[in-house]
C-alpha cells in the first residue's frame, strides 16, 4: 500500500508539485525500513527515528535535486506550517497544500494527548513516586534551562540559537512550542 502510494505521489510531485503522498509515503517506507531491515544490533546505536529521519531527508533531497531544487527548497514543501488546528479553523484554510510534516505533526500531537490515558489510569503510581520523580525532573529542568543554553552561548552559537537548547529535554510538542515562543 505504502510503495503504491509512492509511486502514485511520483507523477504528483514532479508534474502538479504536491509532495504530501510521495513524501508522506518515503517517510513511512524509510520508516518501515528502519525498523524491519536493519538488524537489532545497528539498531542498538543507529535508533530507527534516526535512521528515519536521516534516509528520508537524503530521498527527499535527491528527488528535490532532479527538480533544479535545493535541499532548503524542498523541506520548505515538507512542512508548510499547517497544523491541524489552522486545517480546521472556522475560516478555513486558504494557505499552500499540506505537506508530509504537517500530517505527522499533526499525529504526534494527537500520540501526546493519548499518553494522559496511560497517566490517568495510574495516577496513584505517579502521585506515589511524586518526590522520587521530581528529584530527577528538577535538576534535569534546571540544567536544559540555565546551562544549556549558557554553554551554547560560551562555544560562540548565536544568542537566539543558544536559547534553543532550552528545550533539549523536553517532549517534542512542548519543545517546539517553546523554540516558536523564544524565536
Amino acid at each position: 500500500m505504502t510503495l503504491a502510494i509512492v509511486v502514485a505521489g511520483l507523477p504528483v510531485f514532479y508534474l502538479v508539485n504536491i509532495s504530501l503522498p510521495l513524501f508522506l509515503g518515503i517517510n513511512i517506507l524509510t520508516f518501515l525500513f528502519s525498523i524491519t531491515i536493519v538488524p537489532p544490533r545497528i539498531r542498538r546505536f543507529a535508533h530507527p527515528i534516526l535512521t528515519t529521519s536521516i534516509l528520508t531527508v537524503l530521498i527527499l533531497w535527491g528527488l528535490g535535486a532532479a527538480r533544479g531544487w535545493t535541499l532548503r527548497r524542498t523541506l520548505s514543501t515538507y512542512s508548510v506550517d499547517a497544523k491541524y488546528t489552522v486545517l480546521w479553523s472556522t475560516s478555513g484554510y486558504t494557505g499552500p497544500v499540506i505537506g508530509a510534516g504537517d500530517v505527522l505533526f499533526s499525529t504526534l500531537d494527537a500520540g501526546i494527548v493519548s499518553l494522559a490515558i496511560p497517566m490517568y489510569r495510574y495516577r496513584r503510581d505517579l502521585w506515589l513516586h511524586l518526590v522520587d520523580m521530581l528529584a530527577v525532573l528538577v535538576p534535569c529542568s534546571m540544567l536544559s534551562v540555565f546551562v544549556w543554553p549558557t554553554v551554547a552561548g560560551a562555544i560562540g552559537i548565536a544568542p537566539e540559537r543558544a536559547l534553543a537548547f532550552a528545550s533539549r529535554f523536553m517532549s517534542t510538542p512542548l519543545a517546539i512550542g517553546l523554540s516558536l515562543t523564544i524565536g
